[in-house]
């Protein structure tokens, strides 16, 4: 074919961009010359659109009797959970054959389910430069085959709870006669469909008026038991809720309840019918032959015997003709069924294998692909599939990659999602070679059906020669007949043209004819019992359900179908941990089941769940559409793509634009640096810059079902870089950008990196997201090191003697003589004792200093990690014996919920870090004094561990201009702002006409409010413009509605009008930033800045920063710096210091639209307490939801207060409105899914 008019040249690019990419790169013809290249005549098929045509079953019937092509299949090993590349394989394959081996060739690959599509495995289209396209039409609707499925799988499941309904509420003849109803003349008769009923019962009669009462009754009622039921209803979705439902409940059903449940489509009998069947009529056959349940007497029940077989094969009519589309190079494909590849049997059609062969024609080549590892996938397709068909393979591929053949040797675990062990990454000959048995297991058993087994090794970056050569040996030595490395997701169809080769070769050597596993004609348990012995087993155990199943099944005749195994693809045994070739285990079967009409048995190994669940973050937040184009991705390449694509200057030279000397700051690397403190020692004095915060309205909710709900976002950190690359890049000012350091768990896990996004982000993205300098290490340390503390304190304070306590305090040194250590000062100040001599103490002054005596119910120091860990929110401490019974509950933080990053980002200096970390309180004495970090000695090493940190990172833009990170705390319990020392510094560089642009967490209720009341009261040694900020820059609302809508647009403006107010009110002008997407109309943007300036606003503007960097924020750098310019008022705070904790909140609960406040019995309690303590003079950071201010822009309601505690090192304290989680959960999809390494490059894939 490579000299046919399909053939397509790749452009190959290195590093290979996103398979999306790839395929939108690439315009594919029209499928008439794919179909034309077949010598398939317009009559032979149907169009569906311009790339995919529906191919008639009536073209075998043209080319009966002639001669097929070579029938190759591809199975793998047993996979890691990371999948080997079967689908990248089998397509590569075909394009070395069809476009460089110049051979006719047809792909006949499964349907992918779009559960699983906007679910955890996204498309099944292949990968790289090996392809089926268009790539989003293949994973998605197709031609409508699945929906077909899904409406006939539902009809029948009506029809059966219709059924038993109408039984119970009718004697027989009222039945018989609905069944059998009159026609105008009076006379009743049988539907042809009836007539399939009537033979099976053995009546022979054609008249309903000769039935006798007794045949009636047998023809009549089904009396099917509920209990028995094992149809379910499907739908091509990922619900887990679904799983188990109870139907019926309504009045009209009168009490006919059930328990049920939901499936996935592709779980259905009927696709696997659709995989199986040979003809229009096998199909009709098989549909009616579905059993779904027994009768109360045990006989089983049918589609045809609920009179619906007819109908089912009406809804499959065209279903049955597979669909034809192409590869990256032009070769062609058949796309047909899709069997959920555990309880069915996982291959695509017979008959799209059929049609293809005899469209290849002799020499040319069908390859089509097994589900699962070959253990699986490969002896279904020869025991059931090939029995069914009639053809026979002359050649197995198994796809192996070095990667598996380590985890067998006994490498690391392989997790999905989570980095490879250096075992992987790194040469280990060893344990590729111990891995191989394997690989030599699965070629064994391949070779025994009598096909020429070709060994593929997908190759990865990281493979070595060493290692690849050692996998050709063992592969050699187990019996294939080749054994090939391929590049072909790298370098499409030309890095599997050896592997074309070899198939080529070994499908032209076979000797063998197919032999199966085993006949039909031996008992259930026999075929089981030489299945589980391929596996490796040494026997087989049966429940007590298995044992009655098969005994139901033999008695009903279906002992002579095949065995479909339904078991685990990641071991040859039952056991999933279970890796290379084991023997000698005994394999459970825990339950047996049959698809009767698909014709099946399929035991089940383990527990096997037919409805997957969505994961928390899904693969449809992956998928959108460019609305100008209609093609399937975003306008704005990935930010990871864009972030790669460009390489940072070395940080020396952002340094040197800002006038910094070598000595201000340390390199981390070449693109990040640590910039000294000690640098405002040498700018004190000169003048600052222009001050600017970004917030935004009320954002949108993603709704995660699994965790807290975790924000979209409306793109604050895209607006605030972008608006700086407006500034520096375009508008020729002097522009810093003062950013939070983002945390690891939540970009692992489900809101990935926070370094802007598109065209407007900060760079090197990967280590903006990861570690960058360290800071979060360090908190994470100290938090930690002080939790520790507590309960050590608390563990000596319970064994020791006043005298004894105090002796371990101050121990004597080498000449015996006792002292304190400077930190002890601290604390003997604050117990009122002037004394510098241990020896000097009284009995009651010792009892005083040595014994904190630390209520346990009172400490809320909780340990933290930068982790997502849902399991460690509550715990159990101190369970051991060395422990000896001081048992409490406590749990874990995310380590940016730790007090000392608040600490971190509100601290001006190193000593003032020092007295921070000091003050931080812990919990209470008993006597309900507050216990500090300096009471527990343990507020120095604190500082140690901290000194680093206070130094901001800085780092860069796409466009070039400076960022400094730093600091990073929560915003909803803590202020959510970065650093002050931050701040300070780069007004000090950007000097007058320069401006400096940092962001508030969460909406401008939240992070605007405590970046004025909390930031700016600590900030005000800037001496800034009128005392304060001069702009907040805000978001318009984007609820992310495709179709114009200016009147739902207008009323969410109350929000922004709000925003608006409540910011304004602190002194500073406002500019809307308008952060415009594909689907805004003019109409709506419009709408937009009207209400923004009739809000008073000081101007609103449209940005397009994501897809335009700083050039789609200059008129919003204009706007800024006019309103820079125009500050008229000072800075104003909500609310005085030395009012009363209450008035504090009342006044901001106000700010919100409520009438009033309403406190829980505990929050009164910590209120007083903190009266009493002299703490009610702290600012207030109110913990509250960021996705409302109670909801939309509302007013009259009352704010429910739960709870208030404090950060007093922080400096603030904070009442829960509601229930806050600070330690976050991880998706069950987690951001570390897209996330891996380019082994060649370094560089990080799949952040964003």
């Amino acid at each position: 074919m490579a000299s046919s008019k399909t053939v397509r040249k790749l452009q190959v690019v290195s590093p290979v961009p996103a398979d999306i990419d790839i395929a939108n790169s690439v315009e594919p013809l029209h499928i008439s010359e794919i179909a034309q290249e077949l010598n398939l005549k317009p009559n032979h098929y149907d169009l569906y659109g311009k790339y995919k045509a529906k191919v008639l079953l009536s073209v075998l019937d043209e080319l009966e009797g002639s001669a097929d092509g070579y029938y190759v299949v591809v199975g793998g090993i047993t996979p890691t959970p990371l999948g080997e590349g079967k689908s990248t394989t089998t397509v590569g394959l075909c394009q070395a054959l069809g476009a460089f081996l110049d051979k006719k060739v047809v792909t006949c690959l499964r349907q992918p389910s779009q559960g699983p599509t906007f679910g955890i495995k996204g498309g099944a289209a292949g990968g790289g430069y090996s392809q089926v396209i268009p790539m989003d039409e293949f994973n998605l609707h197709l031609t409508g085959d699945i929906h077909a499925i899904t409406a006939a799988n539902n009809l029948l499941a009506a029809a059966i709870d219709t059924r038993i309904f109408h039984e119970a509420s009718q004697s027989d003849k009222a039945l018989f006669n609905r069944l059998c109803p009159p026609n105008k003349e009076g006379e009743r008769s049988f539907s042809n469909i009836m007539f399939r009923r009537l033979k099976k019962l053995g009546i022979s009669k054609t008249k309903p008026e000769d039935l006798t009462p007794e045949e009636i009754n047998r023809f009549a009622r089904l009396d099917i038991d509920p209990a028995s039921i094992t149809w379910r209803r499907v739908m091509d979705v990922n619900d887990r809720f679904l799983r188990k439902i109870t139907i019926g409940q309504g009045p009209e059903e009168k009490g006919m309840v059930r328990e049920t449940g939901f499936d996935i489509s592709v779980a259905s009998e009927i696709m696997a019918v659709l995989a199986l069947t040979t003809s229009l009529a096998d199909m009709r056959e098989r549909l009616g032959k579905m059993v779904i349940g027994n009768s109360k007497a045990g006989d089983p029940i049918t589609a045809d015997d609920l009179g619906v077989g007819g109908a089912l094969t009406v809804l499959m009519k065209d279903a049955i003709n597979p669909t034809l589309m192409q590869t990256l190079e032009g070769t062609p494909v058949l796309v047909h069924a899709g069997p959920f590849a555990n309880i069915a049997h996982g291959n695509s059609s017979i008959v799209a294998d059929k049609i293809a062969l005899k469209l290849v024609g002799p020499g040319g080549f069908v390859v089509t692909e097994a589900g699962f590892g070959a253990d699986i996938g490969a002896e279904k397709f020869m025991n059931i599939k090939c029995r069914y068909s009639g053809l026979t393979p002359q050649c197995a591929v198994i796809v192996a990659t070095i990667r598996a053949l380590k985890m067998h040797g006994g490498g690391p675990q392989v997790v999905a999602g989570k980095p490879l062990d250096h075992a992987y990454l790194n040469e280990n000959v060893a344990l590729v070679e111990a891995g191989c048995v394997n690989l030599a297991r699965h070629i064994a058993n391949t070779k025994a059906y009598g096909a020429n087994v070709v060994v593929a090794v997908n190759m990865f970056a990281t493979d070595s020669k060493a290692e690849l050569n050692a996998v050709r040996n063992a592969a050699m030595a187990a019996g294939a007949f080749d054994a090939v490395v391929c590049s072909h997701h790298a370098h499409g169809g030309k890095g599997a043209v050896d592997l074309g080769i070899a198939v080529q070769r070994a499908c032209e050597n076979v000797t063998q004819p197919l032999k199966f596993l085993y006949p039909l004609d031996v008992s259930i348990k026999e075929k089981i019992d030489t299945i589980a012995r391929s596996y490796g087993a040494s026997g087989v155990e049966y429940s007590e359900e298995a044992e009655k199943q098969i005994e139901m099944y033999t008695g009903q005749g279906f002992s002579g179908l095949p065995i479909c195994m339904a078991k685990t693809q990641y071991s040859f045994s039952h056991n999933a941990a279970e890796k290379g070739a084991p023997t000698g285990f005994i394999l459970p079967i825990r339950d047996v089941r049959a698809s009767i009409g698909a014709g099946f048995i399929y035991p089940l190994v383990g527990t096997m769940s037919t409805m997957p669940g969505l994961p928390t973050r899904p693969c449809f937040y992956e998928i959108d559409v460019d609305t100008a184009t209609g093609k399937v991705a975003s306008p704005v390449p990935a930010d990871i793509d864009i972030a790669n694509s460009v390489e940072p200057l070395h940080i020396s030279e952002i340094a040197q634009e800002l006038n910094l000397k070598p000595n201000h700051y340390d390199l981390y690397g070449k693109y990040k640096a640590k910039v000294l403190l000690s640098v405002l020692d040498e700018l004190e004095g000169s003048a600052d810059g222009y001050y600017v915060v970004v917030g935004e309205i009320t954002r949108t909710p993603l709704g995660e079902g699994e965790i807290t709900q975790y924000p979209l976002g409306e793109g604050k950190s895209t607006t605030t870089v972008g608006l700086c690359q407006a500034l520096g890049a375009f508008l020729d000012k002097k522009v810093v950008t003062c950013l939070r350091q983002p945390l690891q768990g939540p970009t692992f896990g489900i809101r990935g990196g926070a370094a802007g996004g598109g065209y407007s982000q900060v760079i090197p993205m990967d280590e903006f997201n990861l570690h960058l300098t360290g800071d979060i290490h360090a908190i994470t340390a100290a938090n930690n090191l002080l939790a520790a503390a507590i309960d050590t304190r608390i563990f000596h304070e319970a064994s020791q003697s006043d005298k004894a306590l105090f002796n371990r305090l101050c121990p004597p040194n080498k000449e015996g003589e006792r002292s304190f250590s400077n930190i002890m000062f601290r604390r003997l100040r604050k117990l009122g004792i002037s004394k510098t001599k241990p020896e000097d103490l009284t009995p009651e002054e010792i009892n005083r200093f040595a014994r904190l005596d630390i209520d346990p119910a009172s400490i809320t120091w909780r340990r933290v990690m930068d982790v997502n860990d849902r399991f460690l929110r509550k715990i159990t401490i101190g369970q051991g014996p060395e422990e000896k019974g001081m048992v409490r509950e406590t749990g874990f933080d995310i380590s940016v919920a730790s007090e000392i990053m608040a600490v971190l980002a509100l601290t001006t200096s190193l000593a003032d870090t020092r007295e921070r970390v000091g003050k931080m309180v812990i919990g209470n004495s008993k006597a309900g004094d507050p216990i500090t970090a300096d009471d527990l000695g343990v507020g120095g090493a604190l500082t140690v561990l901290m000194k680093d940190a206070i130094n901001p990172t800085l780092m860069q833009t796409l466009e070039g201009t400076p960022v400094l990170v730093h600091a990073g705390p929560f915003a909803n319990i803590a202020h959510g702002n970065s650093s002050i020392v931050a701040d300070k510094i780069a007004l000090k560089l950007v000097g007058p006409g320069g401006i400096v642009v940092t962001e508030a967490g969460f909406g401008a209720d939240i992070g605007a409010e405590k970046f004025m009341n909390i930031k700016c009261r600590y900030i005000r040694a800037l001496k800034m413009h009128g005392g304060g900020p001069q702009v907040v820059a805000g978001k318009p609302l984007d609820h992310a509605y495709l179709n114009e809508n200016v009147a739902l647009v207008e009323a969410g403006c109350v929000n922004l009008a709000r925003h608006i107010a409540n910011t304004k009110a602190y002194g500073v002008n406002v500019v809307v930033a308008v952060n415009m997407f594909a689907t805004d109309s003019e109409a709506e943007l419009n709408a937009v800045r009207i209400a923004a300036m009739a809000a008073g606003a000081f101007d609103a503007v449209v940005c397009s920063h994501h897809a335009h960097g700083g050039k789609g924020a200059v008129d919003l750098g204009i706007a800024v710096q006019r309103a820079c310019e125009n500050v008229t008022q000072p800075l104003k705070f909500l609310y005085p210091s030395d009012v009363s904790i209450k008035e504090k909140i009342d006044t901001i609960a106000r700010s919100y639209g409520a009438s009033g406040v309403e406190y829980s019995e505990e929050a009164e309690k910590q209120i007083k307490m903190y009266t009493r303590q002299g703490f009610s003079g702290l600012p207030f950071c109110m913990a509250k939801t960021q996705h409302s201010f109670s909801h939309n822009a509302p007013t009259g309601f009352i704010l429910p207060i739960r709870d208030v505690r404090a950060s007093i090192g922080a400096g603030f304290i904070y009442p829960l409105v509601g229930t806050i989680s600070t330690m976050l959960g991880l998706p069950t999809r987690p951001c570390f899914y897209e996330i891996d390494g380019d082994t060649a490059t370094g560089r990080v894939l799949g952040l964003s």
